[in-house]
C-alpha cells in the first residue's frame, strides 16, 4: 500500500462470510478514479498460478474516500465454455468496515494469485486448455477493466501411469502421477484422476473426492493404490479394460487390463491362459 494511503478500521464484526457486494459493470459516478490490471504471464499450464495486480488510481484533483468491506478487488473469468466466475468465489472475508482515502495522483494496489479454477457447489473445476478472458474489478468503486487474455495449456510434463498393464482380478492397482517438468503444478481435489470402464467410460472410482488443494513439485510423484473396488456399484470390478483419466483438464490418461486368472484356452471365447 502507498505510504500516503489512509486505511482505517471503523468497526469489526465477529462473523465471517463471503462478500455479497453487487458489482456494477460501469464507471459512472467515479470518473476521477481509474482501474488498471496487469498480469505476470499470459500463458499458463493447468494448475499453475497467475499473479494479477490491480491498481486503483486517483486521476482527479481532489482526494477521494471510499468506505468498503473486503474484498476491495476481484477478478472475473470468462471461460471458452461460457462459464463466468470470480476469484473470490471460494473465499471468506472478515466483515470489517474500512475507509480508504486516495489523494490526487495516489494509488492503491493488490496482487491476487489465481490458477483460474472454477469453484461451484463446494467443488473445484480446473480450467481446460483454451483462451480465457480476465476482467478486473474494484468492488466498492464500481469500476471494471479488461479484458486481458490468458492462454491455458495442458502440462505436457505430467505423466499418468500404472505400475503395469495387466492385473489379476482382485490385485491392487498402483496409479502414479508424475511431474516431469521444471515448475510446481497446483491441483484441486484428490485424487487428480478417475477410473472408468473402457470404452463405455462408466465411472468406478472414486465416487467422492477430497476437497483439498495440493501440488506436485518438479520430480515429485503421487502414488495411489486401488483395490479394484467399484464404489459406484458397491462391488469389486469385473475383468475388462479400464482407463484412468485426469479430472484437472490436462487431457492425460492411461489404460490397464483386469484379467481373470481362471480363464483357460478354449474357455470364454478361446482366450489364452494368463501368463504370470
Amino acid at each position: 500500500m502507498n505510504s500516503l494511503t489512509k486505511l482505517f478500521v471503523m468497526s469489526l464484526l465477529l462473523t465471517f462470510s463471503s462478500s455479497v457486494a453487487l458489482v456494477p459493470f460501469t464507471s459512472s459516478g467515479a470518473t476521477e478514479l481509474e482501474l488498471k490490471m496487469e498480469i505476470n504471464k499470459s500463458s499458463i499450464v493447468t494448475g499453475e498460478d497467475i499473479n494479477i495486480t490491480l491498481s486503483l488510481i486517483n486521476v482527479g484533483n481532489q482526494a477521494v474516500t471510499i468506505s468498503f468491506t473486503p474484498p476491495f478487488f476481484d477478478v472475473i473469468c470468462h471461460s471458452p465454455e461460457g462459464y463466468c466466475y470470480k476469484w473470490s468465489d471460494d473465499k471468506y472475508f472478515i466483515q470489517v468496515l474500512l475507509s480508504l482515502t486516495l489523494d490526487p495522483g495516489e494509488n492503491y494496489s493488490e496482487t491476487l494469485e489465481w490458477n483460474l479454477y472454477r469453484y461451484e457447489n463446494g467443488e473445484y473445476y480446473p480450467p481446460k486448455p483454451g483462451t480465457y478472458q480476465l476482467y478486473g474489478l474494484s468492488v466498492p468503486a464500481g469500476l471494471m477493466c479488461g479484458p486481458i487474455n490468458v492462454t491455458v495449456k495442458s502440462p505436457q510434463n505430467l505423466i499418468l501411469r500404472t505400475d503395469k498393464h495387466v492385473y489379476l482380478l482382485g490385485e491392487n492397482v498402483t496409479i502414479i502421477l508424475e511431474n516431469m517438468g521444471n515448475s510446481t503444478v497446483d491441483i484441486g481435489g484428490y485424487p487428480a484422476w478417475q477410473i472408468l470402464t473402457y470404452p463405455e467410460e462408466k465411472p468406478v472410482f472414486p465416487e467422492v473426492y477430497a476437497l483439498l488443494a495440493w501440488n506436485l513439485e518438479p520430480g515429485q510423484s503421487d502414488v495411489f493404490v486401488w483395490n479394484q473396488y467399484d464404489e459406484f456399484n458397491d462391488k469389486f470390478v469385473e475383468p475388462g479394460t479400464y482407463i484412468v483419466k485426469d479430472t484437472q483438464g490436462w487431457n492425460i490418461y492411461t489404460t490397464f487390463i483386469v484379467a481373470d486368472p481362471l480363464v483357460r484356452d478354449g474357455a470364454s471365447g478361446g482366450k489364452p491362459p494368463l501368463c504370470r
